[in-house]
C-alpha cells in the first residue's frame, strides 16, 4: 500500500465540519483546517467549518515548486468562480449538468432500436 502511495503527485482529502459553532472541552473554536501527513508531494485538505471553505496545502520539501504559487493559483481560481456565480439566484438551485458518458448514451440508443426492431419484426410475424 505504502508503494502505491509513494507513487502518487497529489492527494486531495475533504472533510465536512460543523456549519455552526463548535466547543471543545468548553472552549469555542473560532477557526479549524484540515491536514494529514503525506510525504508523496503535493497535498491539499479540504475543510468546511462555520460555512466557509479553507484549503490547506502542503508541499513535500523534495518536490521542485513553490506552495506559494500554489496558493495564489488557488485563490485567483476561487475569485473567478466566486466572480462567475455572483449573479446566480441562491434561491434556485443550480441544475446539475447531464454527466452520463456518450458510451451510455450509444448503447441505450441501440437497445432502444433493438426493441423497436424486435417489436417490429414480430408484428410482421404475426401478420402473414
Amino acid at each position: 500500500m505504502l508503494d502505491g502511495m509513494n507513487q502518487c503527485s497529489c492527494i486531495v482529502s475533504n472533510v465536512i465540519g460543523p456549519s455552526q459553532e463548535a466547543a471543545v472541552g468548553g472552549y469555542d473554536i473560532s477557526d479549524l483546517s484540515f491536514t494529514n501527513a503525506y510525504g508523496g508531494g503535493l497535498y491539499f485538505g479540504v475543510l468546511t467549518f462555520k460555512d466557509k471553505l479553507r484549503i490547506s496545502a502542503i508541499l513535500d520539501k523534495r518536490c521542485s515548486g513553490d506552495v506559494k504559487v500554489i496558493r495564489d493559483s488557488l485563490e485567483e481560481a476561487y475569485e473567478d468562480l466566486r466572480d462567475a456565480l455572483k449573479d446566480v439566484d441562491e434561491d434556485c438551485p443550480l441544475r446539475q449538468p447531464d454527466m452520463t458518458p456518450l458510451t451510455a448514451r450509444l448503447l441505450e440508443a441501440v437497445v432502444y432500436i433493438a426493441a423497436v426492431a424486435l417489436s417490429v419484426l414480430v408484428a410482421m410475424e404475426f401478420q402473414k
